[in-house]
């Protein structure tokens, strides 16, 4: 039998539901929940046969809350402005997927050397490395701002970032009874997360995170600086 403990601060509650999420999409392991007066657990068991797998998966998982949720938070925290706009989500989600590939090779290597998972221990400790360099790209996007004049100031530098990784693949937004978006590039269902709570910010995280080359509407009926938002992501067409 393998086990293993997962922990973090209770002020991270939307990441301990993500965590408990994806856990409970496995059905080769056995968990428990419990919390103290600061922090919550998963305690995860499973056979030897399946430690492999289910390892895998839970270290994917802690992946994704440092490299979107807690990345995210981080620049929340550090960069300065009045309100969440279309513009300033673009920006935010251009940094948060901004150099991905190295950090996740970063994360997923400490993650498999530590015997339990302390998320925001491993964060503040481990990984004071990654924590560095989002100081860094704080700064930076605070002194551009600093000189933005026009949301179209803080596309530009938007798509700066997010242009590193290319365009690269077509995405389809369908309206139904529901939004829906495709990778028809990749042949699947786009997930959106709800991190803003609100539609089209969270919308716009997911988008970037495609790096699309183009943006299919079909049935689709988005706010102004919403379709505005998209143009500056990626060519537009829109069907009906």
């Amino acid at each position: 039998m393998w086990s293993c403990e997962i922990s973090i601060d209770k002020e991270f509650a939307r990441e301990f539901n993500y965590l408990e999420s994806r856990i409970k999409q496995c059905k080769n392991l056995s968990f428990a929940l419990e919390e103290s007066k600061e922090r919550n657990f998963i305690y995860i068991a499973t056979l030897c046969d399946n430690r492999e797998e289910v390892q895998k998966l839970i270290e994917e998982a802690i992946c994704e809350v440092y490299l979107t949720y807690l990345k995210l938070s981080f620049f929340l925290d550090k960069i300065e402005y009045a309100t969440l706009s279309h513009s300033l989500v673009a920006l935010l989600s251009s940094l948060v997927f901004f150099d991905r590939s190295f950090e996740e090779s970063v994360i997923m290597k400490t993650i498999h050397e530590v015997a339990s998972y302390n998320i925001d221990g491993i964060l503040n400790f481990r990984l004071k490395s990654l924590t560095t360099n989002w100081t860094e790209l704080s700064g930076l996007a605070n002194n551009l701002l600093k000189v933005a004049t026009t949301p179209d100031d803080i596309f530009n530098v938007a798509t700066f970032l997010a242009s590193s990784e290319g365009g690269k693949n077509q995405l389809l937004f369908v309206k139904n009874t529901d939004l829906s978006v495709f990778n028809t590039t990749e042949n699947r269902t786009v997930q959106i997360e709800n991190i803003f709570d609100e539609p089209e910010l969270d919308l716009i995280l997911a988008t970037v995170r495609e790096c699309p080359s183009e943006i299919i509407l079909r049935n689709v009926d988005f706010s102004d600086p919403m379709q505005n938002t998209l143009r500056k992501l990626a060519h537009v067409q829109i069907e009906k």
